[in-house]
């Protein structure tokens, strides 16, 4: 099991896929959307070593806890982010 911290929250379910066999590591860009209320909707890999680590990536985003929605004149709005996720082996 390997330790991941996203936006200051630490995950430590990153299964034993043939990435972690393989040794296979990297930096995973997803996209994705805040919305209004702070849920992340409308995940995308856009950039990643491998698909396994793809949906590693965005399995762990979808766990996240609701962010603070952007502002726009006063009031909240929907904001696209891409945040990149680093998976290194020890």
């Amino acid at each position: 099991v390997e330790r991941m911290t996203v936006n200051g929250h630490e995950f430590t379910e990153w299964h034993q896929t043939a990435n972690h066999r393989n040794g296979i590591e990297g930096r995973v860009v997803v996209r994705f959307v805040v919305e209004e209320d702070g849920r992340l909707t409308h995940f995308e890999a856009i950039s990643s070593p491998s698909p396994l680590l793809s949906n590693e990536a965005i399995r762990v985003l979808r766990q996240m806890p609701r962010w603070n929605p952007a502002k726009r004149m006063g009031r909240n709005v929907r904001c696209q982010y891409n945040i990149p996720v680093m998976f290194r082996l020890k």
